[in-house]
């Protein structure tokens, strides 16, 4: 559960990006709006990627101000993935796995359970050969396959090949219900059918 109290984000004087916003977040639930509306923002706070903010923000009833980065178990999915262009596909998705302390021996098994399950070894072995979907791809198995508590996708699906759809689809789909996913898109997509859907405009002007 992801509660805002309040919560308000202004960078430039003249210039709103989030105005009083309170939401309780206890189901999956997708944001609409572009990324001047505030939707993405919400995400970030989330992230603790943008810490300036009027108001409070609690998960599961703690302060997220007083939650330890290593103790979130968060994963965010960025408009614009960040890889590490010069290691390999399995490097890449062991990072996060490292980072939780899994050992050498699990880490290397969940990895070719997943490359095999969703047919990862037919991508560019070179990093810096994906094009950006296949990017995209790549970055949300990053996320998915630490099985994170809390799962943040900025406008993944936007521009995201069509033909990579239900691989992408599937991915989320393996994650337990436990996992609480919050979206933001320019419009609903079908994976998105069953979320909570909120609709947000163009931030506020002073």
């Amino acid at each position: 559960m992801i509660k805002f109290e309040n919560v308000s984000v202004q960078y430039v004087e003249e210039f709103v990006t989030l105005f009083d916003f309170s939401h309780t977040f206890n189901k999956n639930s997708l944001l609409i709006g572009d990324k001047l509306s505030g939707s993405n923002t919400i995400l970030r706070l989330i992230a603790k990627l943008d810490k300036n903010y009027n108001g409070k923000i609690r998960v599961n009833n703690t302060n997220l101000k007083q939650i330890a980065d290593k103790n979130l178990n968060l994963a965010f999915v960025s408009e614009q993935p960040y890889l590490f262009k010069f290691k390999s596909l399995e490097n890449n998705l062991a990072y996060g796995l490292k980072l939780r302390k899994f050992d050498k021996q699990t880490i290397k098994s969940m990895i070719d359970e997943f490359v095999e399950r969703f047919n990862l070894n037919t991508l560019p072995k070179k990093m810096r050969k994906l094009n950006l979907s296949q990017q995209k791809i790549l970055s949300l198995a990053r996320a998915v396959i630490r099985k994170p508590k809390i799962l943040l996708l900025e406008y993944f699906f936007e521009d995201l090949d069509s033909s990579l759809y239900p691989v992408a689809n599937e991915m989320l789909k393996t994650l337990n219900e436990d996992c609480l996913i919050i979206a933001c898109e320019n419009k609903k997509f079908d994976f998105f059918s069953s979320f909570e859907t909120l609709n947000f405009s163009f931030g506020s002007l002073v």
